[in-house]
């Protein structure tokens, strides 16, 4: 008889009305015979919509979610660190908001690829939805270039490939986990924590989720730079030896654009254009990056 992992999952959550239902709905329709959920607990981060109103319907009908909901807007890391307190299970994913889980066996792939003591870090696959706009369809071709260069660095188990939108990490690795408040890329962080401790990374193709990119500029240009900013954050906190692991070899980028470009043509182009536009903006801008409450991005939602 197969021993089932005791999973948590939590949710910090920011004004995901729109979304919260649906990725509940597609966790509790999660099958396998690896895993049992013990709770769904979503923390309403000083939300101003009906989130908590959505949420706390489904907590009526099923029992393993909780809702948090104290109307303090603290940012996603903070919730992390209590999310980390709370820790009795064997197992504990990480979901953004605004994604859902692709096929209903997204949980029971990820408890598998724990079989491997020496993991204490998992990262899934992020998939675009199929966008409408321009900008929406030149970022969802930017996206599967970028899954392209990354799939061949480490053979796929490397720090690009941990994105915060969902992870899962082994609970006796978590539970000795803080992650400090200057600290804005937490799936960074972790993916360093956890070779500093001594386990291993593992990205699992098959944990597939769907999120959306934004649809306009602006939007765009809000949330890449962010997160060039706060990539740099992370390398200083750990040091300089981090840099090997986020070197990607010339030829892997080349080699992605060619085969991106033979699917996606104009779209490529165009996204390429957005990505110098970014990098010029950054550079003159003056966004404070140190706040650990991002502004959100509606285009996203």
């Amino acid at each position: 008889n197969m021993i089932k992992k005791k999973i948590l999952i939590g949710i910090a959550a920011y004004n995901e009305e729109k979304n919260i239902g649906h990725l509940l709905r597609s966790i509790l329709s999660q099958k396998g015979d690896n895993f049992k959920i013990e709770n769904i607990i979503v923390a309403c981060d000083g939300c101003t919509d009906r989130t908590s109103i959505v949420a706390g319907k489904f907590q009526k009908n099923y029992p393993l979610i909780k809702v948090i909901n104290d109307n303090r807007r603290k940012g996603k890391t903070s919730r992390l660190n209590e999310f980390y307190r709370m820790l009795k299970s064997d197992i504990f994913i990480t979901l953004d908001a605004d994604i859902i889980l692709a096929h209903k066996y997204v949980v029971s792939e990820i408890v598998k690829a724990f079989d491997d003591k020496k993991i204490g870090l998992i990262g899934g696959q992020d998939i675009p939805f199929p966008q409408k706009t321009l900008v929406g369809k030149a970022l969802s071709s930017y996206e599967l270039y970028w899954a392209t260069v990354i799939r061949n660095i480490r053979n796929g188990n490397n720090v690009h490939r941990h994105p915060g939108l969902i992870s899962a990490g082994r609970s006796e690795f978590l539970k000795k986990v803080t992650i400090p408040p200057a600290i804005i890329a937490e799936d960074h962080f972790l993916y360093f924590k956890a070779i500093e401790q001594g386990y291993l990374f593992k990205s699992v193709e098959k944990a597939t989720v769907f999120f959306k990119v934004p649809d306009n500029i602006g939007d765009f240009l809000k949330q890449s730079t962010r997160y060039h900013h706060s990539a740099q954050n992370v390398r200083d906190y750990f040091g300089k030896w981090t840099e090997t692991h986020y070197a990607i070899p010339f030829s892997l980028k080349i080699r992605a654009y060619i085969t991106t470009f033979m699917k996606r043509h104009i779209y490529l182009i165009f996204a390429i254009l957005l990505q110098v536009i970014q990098r010029v903006w950054s550079f003159r801008s003056n966004i404070n990056f140190n706040s650990r409450v991002w502004s959100t991005i509606s285009s996203s939602k």
